[in-house]
């Protein structure tokens, strides 16, 4: 009798780790699944990201290339005591417009880098709440 209760026991546990076995290896695939589509919508973002900041770089290199830089006046005074330069982007009594472009060209590169982190975290929050099919 003992043995045939130790037979039904070690076929019940048999059973219960089989089935246990099944339910891992369903959510390692499940894992995986996930994480491939985690990889192709990082891949995407990172990629749009890199093409529009390599069009921006170009559209201020072609910027550079077409308008001469010349002096911006920043103030209206025509002669100052102290009207040398203090850096490489002020001049007499202005900015050099290569250094406007140059800091309108980082101020552009922030907001692309936003608007990037946002749509990322938009797509994850999307995937992650999508309906179970």
């Amino acid at each position: 009798m003992a043995l045939i209760g130790f037979a039904l026991h070690n076929v019940h546990v048999s059973l219960i780790r089989a089935s246990h076995d099944r339910d891992i290896a369903k959510a390692q695939q499940e894992i995986v699944k996930q994480c491939e589509e985690d990889k192709q919508l990082t891949q995407e973002v990172s990629s749009d990201f890199q093409t529009q900041i390599s069009n921006l770089n170009r559209r201020i290199a072609h910027l550079k290339r077409v308008r001469p830089s010349v002096c911006v006046p920043v103030t209206d005074t025509t002669s100052r005591r102290d009207a040398e330069p203090r850096d490489g982007h002020a001049q007499r009594n202005g900015i050099d417009t290569g250094a406007l472009f140059d800091y309108a060209g980082l101020a552009e590169k922030h907001r692309l880098q936003l608007i990037s982190c946002q749509s990322f975290i938009n797509k994850t929050w999307a995937s992650k709440n999508k309906p179970d099919k």
